[in-house]
C-alpha cells in the first residue's frame, strides 16, 4: 500500500513541476520516504557551487536529513524516481549504507 502511494505521489510531484516549467536533467531525482510513523518526507537532488566547483547532493540524503531533523530514523517505505524519465531508480551502495547507519531497521 505505501509503495503505491509513494509511486503515485512521486509521479504527481514531478509532473506538476514539469507543468510549471521545470526542466529536469537526466540525473535529477526525487526521493520520497515514508517513516515508521507514517510521516512523508520528500526532496529533489540539489546542485550548488562550492569553492568554484559544482557539487551535487543526492535526493536520498536530503530526504533522510529532513526525516532525522524531525526526530525519526526508521524508514517504512522509500522510492527514488528519475525526474526526466519518471522511472524508479535503485539506491547505490553508499546510499544503502547511509540509511543503515541511521537505523538498523533500515537494513531491510
Amino acid at each position: 500500500m505505501k509503495y503505491d502511494f509513494i509511486y503515485s505521489e512521486a509521479v504527481e510531484k514531478i509532473t506538476q513541476k514539469k507543468k510549471d516549467g521545470t526542466k529536469f536533467f537526466s540525473a535529477d531525482t526525487l526521493c520520497i520516504i515514508v517513516s515508521e510513523n507514517d510521516n512523508v518526507y520528500r526532496s529533489y537532488n540539489e546542485s550548488e557551487l562550492k569553492e568554484g566547483r559544482l557539487v551535487s547532493v543526492i535526493s536520498e540524503m536530503l530526504a533522510l536529513k529532513k526525516m532525522t531533523d524531525s526526530g525519526e530514523t526508521a524508514v517504512a517505505a522509500m522510492i527514488t524516481m528519475n525526474c526526466a524519465t519518471l522511472t524508479p531508480v535503485l539506491p547505490n551502495k553508499e546510499c544503502e549504507e547511509m540509511f543503515t547507519a541511521t537505523d538498523e531497521k533500515n537494513k531491510d
